[in-house]
C-alpha cells in the first residue's frame, strides 16, 4: 500500500465523512442522559441520516486503499468515536443490565440458567429480617443480588431466565472480572471485540486480494458504533465469530470455519443456518455430512449448560422464540394472512413456522447454488440468507442488522446496505404513547430494503425478456 494522494473531490469526500462521524457522536453524547418522546425521535433521525452518509463510503474505497496514511486516520477516526461513547449511557437499552447480572453468576462459580431473577429476589427478603439475628442468604444468588449494587433489581423480565448462550456469559464474566456490576467494563471487552473483529476483517480482505480500506464499511458504521460502543449489545461478542469464519472459507480452513460456526451459534442461535453453504463447499457427501456434523457438534458441545436447563415455564429462550414480536413489517402481514385463510391451528405458530421454513430453504438454495464458484458466492449467500432472516424475522431490532456487515465488508449488496443504513428508526417506537412511532419504525427500517429487491427483481425480469 503506498500514500498516493487523493484526487480533490476525493479528500472532500473523506473530510466530510469524518465531520459526519465527529458531529454523529456529539449528537449521541448530547443525547445520552435525555428522556423522553423527544429525544427518541431525534435519535431515530440522527441514525437514518447517519446512515444514509455511510451509504456513500463505498465511493471512496478505492482511494482509501491507495493511501495508508487514510486508511490509519479512518482507524483512529472509528477508535476515538468509540472511546467517545464508552461512558454515554445507553440509549433507551437495558439489555446491559442482564448481561452485567449473568456476568455477576457466571463469575461467581454458579449457574445462570438456573433461577430467575425474580425468583431470587423473593429469596434475598430473609436478609432483612424484621428483628435483629443472623438470618443466612436463602442461597448464594440472593447474597449475590444484595451486593450487586441495585442490578438485580434492575434486570428486566426478572420472571424469565437469561436467554444468551454459554459463550456470551462468558463474556459477561470476564468484564464481571474486570470490574464487578461495571457497564464500563462490559463496554471495553465490547471494544476489544471489535478491535479484534476489525483485525480479522482486513486479514480476509487481504486473503481476497481485496483494499483492507473495505473495513470501514464496519468500522465507520454508525449503526454498529451506536448499539455496540453506546448501546452496549452483546451482538458485539459476534462479531470476531463471523469476521473470523469468513477470513477461514476464503483460506479454504473448512474445518476451522464450521467450528466458527458452532462458536458463532454458542453467542446466537441463527449461525446454524450457514451449514448448507459450508458443507457444500465440498463435493463429497461423506466430507459434506462431516464438515456439518462439526459444525452442529461444535454448536452442541457449547450450547450444552443452556439446553440441560432449558425450561418451557420458566425459559427466557422459550418465551422469545413463542411470542416475541418487535418492529416487524413482513411477519405481522404473514400473520394477518395465515389468520384470514383461517387454516386452523395458532397462526403465530404458523406464521414462525413459516418463516423457518423459508429462512431454511433458501439458506439450502443459495448455498448449494454458490458451492462450485468462488468463496465469495458462498460470502454472498450467507449475507442473503441474514437479510431473509432479518427481513421475515417476527423481531427486528436494529442492532440485529450489525450481523449483515461483516459480510457487506466483501459483498456489498443495495438491499441488505439499506436495511443497515436505515433500521435505526426502530428508536421512532420510543417517541410517543399513542403508537405512530412504533407504527412507522417498520416502514421506515425495512422497506427501502424490500423496494431494492423489488426493483433488482423487476430488472432481471425484463433483462430475461428481452433474452
Amino acid at each position: 500500500m503506498i500514500a498516493a494522494p487523493l484526487p480533490r473531490h476525493g479528500q472532500l469526500t473523506l473530510t466530510a465523512i469524518t465531520v459526519a462521524t465527529m458531529m454523529f457522536v456529539v449528537l449521541l453524547s448530547w443525547l445520552s442522559p435525555a428522556t423522553g418522546g423527544w429525544s427518541a425521535l431525534v435519535l431515530a433521525i440522527v441514525l437514518v441520516i447517519a446512515g444514509i452518509v455511510w451509504l456513500a463510503l463505498p465511493l471512496v474505497i478505492g482511494w482509501v486503499g491507495r493511501s495508508a496514511t487514510i486508511l490509519r486516520a479512518l482507524i483512529i477516526i472509528g477508535l476515538a468515536a468509540r472511546l467517545a461513547l464508552l461512558p454515554s449511557p445507553p440509549l433507551y437499552e437495558d439489555d446491559y443490565v442482564r448481561y452485567l447480572w449473568d456476568g455477576g453468576v457466571t463469575a461467581a462459580g454458579l449457574n445462570p440458567y438456573a433461577r430467575t431473577p425474580a425468583t431470587i429476589l423473593n429469596a434475598i427478603h430473609p436478609l432483612f429480617p424484621q428483628m435483629p439475628g443472623t438470618a443466612r442468604p436463602a442461597s448464594l444468588e440472593a447474597l449475590l443480588g444484595v451486593r450487586s449494587k441495585g442490578v438485580l433489581e434492575r434486570v428486566s423480565y426478572p420472571s424469565v431466565t437469561t436467554i444468551y448462550p454459554p459463550l456470551a456469559q462468558l463474556g459477561f464474566a470476564a468484564a464481571h472480572l474486570v470490574s464487578p456490576w461495571s457497564l464500563l467494563a462490559w463496554k471495553v471487552v465490547g471494544l476489544t471485540a471489535e478491535a479484534l473483529t476489525l483485525w480479522l476483517l482486513m486479514g480476509g480482505l487481504r486473503a481476497a486480494q481485496r483494499s483492507p480500506g473495505w473495513a470501514m464499511l464496519y468500522w465507520l458504521c454508525p449503526l454498529v458504533i451506536k448499539d455496540f460502543a453506546n448501546g452496549a449489545h452483546m451482538d458485539v461478542l459476534l462479531m470476531p465469530a463471523l469476521a473470523g469464519l469468513i477470513w477461514a472459507i476464503l483460506a479454504g480452513r473448512l474445518r476451522i470455519a464450521a467450528v466458527l460456526i458452532g462458536v458463532a451459534a454458542a453467542l446466537k442461535f441463527w449461525p446454524l443456518l450457514l451449514v448448507p453453504g459450508l458443507a457444500w463447499r465440498v463435493g463429497q457427501w461423506p466430507q459434506r455430512i462431516a464438515l456439518a456434523a462439526l459444525a452442529i457438534g461444535s454448536a452442541a458441545l457449547l450450547l450444552t449448560p443452556q439446553l440441560l436447563a432449558l425450561d418451557p415455564a420458566s425459559s427466557g429462550l422459550s418465551a422469545y422464540a413463542e411470542s416475541w414480536v418487535r418492529n416487524s413489517l413482513a411477519f405481522p402481514a404473514l400473520q394477518a394472512m395465515i389468520t384470514a385463510l383461517a387454516i386452523g391451528g395458532d397462526p403465530a405458530l404458523l406464521t414462525r413456522l413459516l418463516v423457518a421454513a423459508t429462512v431454511g430453504g433458501l439458506a439450502l438454495r443459495w448455498g448449494v447454488r454458490a458451492a462450485n464458484d468462488a468463496p465469495t458466492a458462498t460470502i454472498t449467500a450467507w449475507r442473503d440468507t441474514v437479510l431473509a432472516l432479518l427481513l421475515l424475522s417476527p423481531t427486528g431490532y436494529s442492532w440485529y442488522a450489525t450481523w449483515l456487515v461483516p459480510f457487506l465488508v466483501f459483498t456489498p449488496e443495495a438491499a441488505a446496505m439499506l436495511l443497515v443504513a436505515f433500521v435505526g428508526a426502530y428508536y421512532a417506537r420510543f417517541a410517543d404513547r399513542t403508537g405512530w412511532g412504533a407504527a412507522i419504525a417498520p416502514w421506515i427500517g425495512f422497506a427501502p430494503a424490500w423496494a431494492a429487491i423489488g426493483f433488482t427483481a423487476l430488472r432481471q425480469r425484463i433483462a430475461d425478456a428481452r433474452g
